[in-house]
């Protein structure tokens, strides 16, 4: 159920990519184009292809960098152009909504900057915690003061374009329950505790021919399934045959809810009644017993019940839908020009 949220500190977040500490970096190789021509150019005021990649190199390092080979190279290229596309959005925004400070002559005060900060999720956020908070991620201080007081300014320009924009009625408070309550935070899955017996047929008959393998992993879950039907006991035979890393709990997979498993263990599972057994049941994984050791049905909360986090959810994405309208309007108002390559 995704969550809509804009606030000062999110604004805050696009700009402060600038100002962290450099993390290892690595240099693209081939020929780059020049680093001093425009990557983008708003009403006039660009940024560089040097800031964009300078930029870039940071955030994509910061994220991907600590882990190599964990992704493709394909994903990665297509990671980089994505983050790059998204550096100079930000800019184009930055560029538009200090004009418009500027042309309504907005002036921030200490009191606007602890206004806005006293509405954040952190109840105990002030400018003292705000700027010990950007020291300790190696920004400097002034600069994390700049640009929180563009940050507060943006705020306030968006706060305008809201006014009373906001209110809910009910006719949307209903067709937006209607529409989302099979999903949570209103709905909670079912869920199901189960445990296991697997039987991988790699490691049941390891060098075999796969074919062969997966037969002697099909005959000895199905040795396994008759000895618990003539009353064995169920754990005792995980820990000793199971292949899964529960096995040492007896095969215990805890508590999981609907489609949380693969097919068709997920649909066995929850087709079992409490204690019961099932047949052996293949998935890509190798050859598994379940047993159902306890079941709770999905919980939908009653549309009085949910009704402030609808409220709550309908006023978050109205916020979102006007800013996104009130920052299409700006951009339509503009030159925006980006490079071609």
């Amino acid at each position: 159920m995704p969550r809509y949220r804009l606030c000062l500190l999110a604004l805050l977040l696009l700009m402060a990519g600038c100002s962290k500490k450099k993390d290892n970096q690595t240099t693209p190789t081939g020929p780059q184009p020049d680093p001093t021509q425009p990557a983008v150019t708003v009403n006039g005021v660009s940024m560089s292809r040097g800031e964009v990649n300078a930029i870039l190199q940071q955030r994509f390092n910061h994220i991907y960098g600590r882990q190599p080979g964990q992704f493709t190279e394909s994903f990665l290229s297509q990671r980089r152009k994505e983050m790059r596309h998204e550096i100079m959005e930000r800019f184009v925004v930055q560029q538009l909504l200090d004009a418009e400070v500027k042309r309504q002559g907005i002036e921030v005060t200490q009191d606007d900057i602890n206004a806005a900060l006293a509405k954040q999720a952190d109840p105990n956020m002030t400018v003292e915690t705000f700027l010990e908070r950007a020291t300790q991620d190696g920004r400097d201080p002034k600069q994390a003061m700049t640009q929180l007081q563009k940050a507060t300014a943006y705020q306030m320009i968006y706060d305008q374009q809201c006014e009373g924009m906001l209110d809910v009625n009910e006719a949307e408070i209903e067709q937006y329950y209607g529409t989302h309550k099979r999903f949570q935070p209103f709905t909670e899955p079912a869920q199901c505790h189960c445990r296991h017996i697997l039987i991988d047929p790699n490691q049941q008959a390891p060098g075999d021919v796969p074919e062969i393998a997966d037969q002697k992993a099909l005959e000895q879950a199905e040795i396994l399934l008759q000895q618990l039907r003539d009353g064995g006991d169920f754990a005792k035979l995980a820990q000793t045959y199971s292949h899964c890393p529960t096995a040492p709990q007896g095969g215990d997979l805890g508590y999981f809810s609907q489609g949380d498993m693969v097919e068709p263990f997920n649909s066995v599972a929850f087709s079992l009644d409490v204690n019961e057994i099932s047949e052996v049941v293949k998935t890509q994984f190798g050859y598994h017993i379940i047993q159902s050791l306890d079941k709770i049905p999905a919980v939908t909360l009653a549309l009085d019940e949910a009704r402030e986090i609808v409220i709550e959810q309908l006023t978050q994405k109205k916020k979102m839908d006007i800013l996104n309208a009130y920052l299409k309007s700006l951009k339509a108002a503009a030159e925006i020009h980006y490079a071609k390559n």
